[in-house]
């Protein structure tokens, strides 16, 4: 008798597609001299001031759990950026999570506002973890045309605000659908 894993594994996780851009990534890494933004990675190295001060915090001993937000310094830095850049005033005590990237933050959000059967609008073209965040979160995804399939039962969309903007390359707003009210269709 063999071991299957997929008999212990969750029917819901098995059943979301592979990612065709993971496999690209794959593929790509096995290129000399490709430049992959598949999975959103710059093509330059992390400069060195920054690889410095990580191994420095390191030598230093900093190496136990933080907050589950996050160190307090950054997220009052974090703050003092979004007041200087963009007028935005946060508490950081209370407004301001930290994650180790977007699609952790996208997943923890969904989880937390969403609820089983949940409806969430997707735009597409869309970031490939969007689907299925919101297939592990308990929702059904829909991707149709926004103004046309809003319904009593949508609870959140997600939006990516200026996609090709410089000062936005990774934007994404989970709105709550009853804040939606510039689309002509909705009846909520």
């Amino acid at each position: 008798m063999s071991f299957e894993p997929s008999r212990y594994l969750n029917q819901t996780i098995l059943a979301v597609p592979k990612s065709g851009i993971r496999k690209f990534f794959d593929v790509a890494a096995t290129m000399p001299g490709a430049i992959s933004l598949g999975v959103g990675e710059p093509d330059f190295v992390t400069p060195y001031h920054i690889r410095n001060a990580a191994i420095n915090s390191l030598l230093d001993g900093e190496t136990a759990y933080t907050s589950n937000w996050g160190l307090l310094s950054l997220r009052e830095e974090i703050a003092r950026y979004m007041q200087g850049r963009y007028h935005l005033t946060y508490d950081p005590g209370k407004e301001i999570l930290v994650t180790v990237g977007a699609s952790e933050g996208i997943d923890l959000s969904l989880r937390v506002l969403m609820n089983p059967g949940d409806e969430v609008l997707i735009p597409e073209p869309s970031y490939v973890s969007y689907a299925p965040g919101v297939v592990f979160a308990g929702g059904v995804m829909s991707s149709e045309i926004v103004r046309d399939y809003i319904t009593k039962r949508m609870q959140y969309a997600y939006f990516v605000p200026g996609k090709f903007a410089s000062d936005n390359a990774i934007g994404v707003s989970i709105l709550a659908a009853r804040e939606i009210n510039a689309w002509p269709n909705t009846s909520m």
